[in-house]
């Protein structure tokens, strides 16, 4: 089934062709607290999303990451476009990569939510078509925010301790996945196999790699959706169901 990317997690251009990051703000406010409120507990009452300094970090770096590379990227960058002090800025995040790693747990989320939960939750086999449009659609929200993913994978592989949200969301989608393998060998629509977790988990890291090439355009391969689409359909569904048909 087709699914639009939603609008909480899709970059909009507004009328002066720089882009608006629209990623989750009620989500982006709850998990971008100050330092001192994450260890006190938030205030659930607090409803100060549009003027609330971790929504406007999230948003300013959302916006110069479509201009820049993570490595041209300031902390000072981001301070002179949210319009907020230094010591608000450290207040909320430790580091530019600590808002970038943010942005992309949240956006990665998003799409899991939005294009996979309701395969995962059951133990049903999906069709090719099915699962292609899963993939077609989840490669076109990657590439929608391809400044923000490339920039989470480039600072992943250089400061994993600071993007172990980004790692989490992963890990959390391995055990997804591999709870609908259980499932599925469980009710018959896939046969027998070997360990689910590691099956789910080569699965989950091999796609993220083929995913950053196809919006790196690292590799002539991976430049069109639909070929990086199809090929890890077949590929999920080979490995799953050990059928493509």
């Amino acid at each position: 089934m087709t699914k639009p990317v939603p609008e909480s997690a899709r970059s909009r251009r507004d009328g002066r062709g720089s882009y608006t990051r629209a990623v989750s703000t009620s989500r982006a406010s709850s998990t971008a607290q100050p330092v001192a409120r994450r260890r006190r507990g938030a205030n659930a009452n607090d409803t100060s999303q549009a003027t609330d300094p971790g929504a406007l970090i999230l948003g300013a770096t959302g916006e110069l990451l479509a201009s820049r590379s993570l490595d041209e990227l300031t902390v000072t960058d981001v301070i002179a476009a949210a319009g907020i002090s230094r010591p608000t800025f450290y207040g909320y995040f430790e580091s530019k990569h600590a808002v970038v790693a943010e942005l992309a747990r949240v956006l990665v989320e998003d799409m899991t939510q939005s294009e996979w939960m309701q395969w995962l939750e059951h133990a049903d086999t999906p069709t090719l078509e099915q699962m292609h449009t899963r993939w077609r659609e989840t490669i076109t929200g990657w590439q929608a925010h391809d400044a923000v993913l490339r920039a989470a994978a480039q600072g992943w592989r250089s400061h994993n301790t600071v993007f172990s949200g980004w790692e989490q969301a992963f890990d959390t989608y391995t055990a997804r996945v591999r709870d609908h393998i259980d499932r599925a060998r469980a009710a018959g629509s896939a046969p027998p196999g070997g360990d689910s977790a590691a099956l789910a988990a080569a699965l989950v890291w091999m796609s993220e790699n083929a995913m950053f090439l196809s919006i790196t355009r690292d590799g002539p391969t991976f430049t069109d959706p639909d070929t990086v689409a199809g090929a890890l359909t077949e590929v999920w569904h080979r490995g799953i169901y050990g059928t493509t048909a």
